[in-house]
């Protein structure tokens, strides 16, 4: 079973007081609970990055593989948004229907040519620098005979080119949804809705990491503040 949420913010303040005993206690339970899903969601992230503590991906650490797992979503089926132009189609991924995306893992795309319909074709990511060269170069550039589709994720949409050739028509995708929250009843959230309770799923050693991350960006806070306070303190001085 995870770690509640109320047993969180009673560790955070523990880590916290540890730190600065002075500033710890006087963290108010909202603060703490943006704090612990700040750090969540860069635990979650950073698995699925190869940027992490342990130097891999997400398949480099069983571990985290399996404890992971829940989150992924596989094959959800996706209807095209807006056909932009002749080349260019978009997929809203607001539409999911699984949870909130947080990473895409994998996708393709149905389209038809001619008499051939529903023809699988793989959607390969790139990036809006590399994109025109891309579009030019004939061993990546896309093609409904070597069922090659590049994209890009932009303004949660999955952009996706064409050569105008052939048509798209759904999407399906592979991606890591949002875990649920930290969150407790009490206050009214940035957007005017009320808390709620609930518990994050993630297992018991990844809540410690997050708890650690989440003192830590306080911490930082906390010193970034002093540190504007005393250099306000010191330029009224000299004026």
């Amino acid at each position: 079973m995870s770690v509640s949420t109320t047993e969180a913010v009673y560790r955070f303040k523990l880590e916290a007081d540890k730190l600065d005993s002075k500033d710890a206690p006087d963290i108010p339970v909202p603060a703490i609970l943006i704090y612990l899903n700040k750090a969540q969601y860069n635990i979650v992230i950073d698995s699925y990055t190869p940027d992490n503590i342990y130097r891999t991906g997400i398949e480099g650490n069983q571990k985290r593989v399996s404890d992971l797992q829940t989150l992924e979503v596989k094959d959800e089926p996706l209807l095209v948004t807006t056909k932009v132009s002749d080349t260019l189609y978009t997929v809203d991924l607001t539409t999911l229907t699984k949870g909130d995306w947080l990473a895409h893992l994998d996708s393709y795309s149905l389209g038809s040519k001619g008499k051939c319909s529903n023809r699988i074709l793989y959607n390969e990511q790139t990036t809006t620098n590399e994109l025109p060269e891309v579009l030019k170069d004939p061993s990546r550039n896309p093609s409904f005979e070597w069922q090659e589709v590049p994209f890009l994720i932009a303004e949660d949409k999955l952009w996706l080119y064409t050569d105008g050739t052939f048509i798209i028509t759904n999407v399906h995708m592979d991606y890591v949804r949002t875990p649920s929250p930290f969150d407790l009843t009490g206050y009214t959230k940035f957007d005017g809705t009320l808390s709620t309770n609930s518990d994050s799923e993630l297992p018991d050693y990844l809540i410690a990491d997050i708890i650690s991350m989440a003192v830590k960006m306080f911490k930082t806070d906390i010193d970034n503040q002093l540190g504007v306070q005393l250099k306000t303190q010191e330029l009224a001085t000299r004026e």
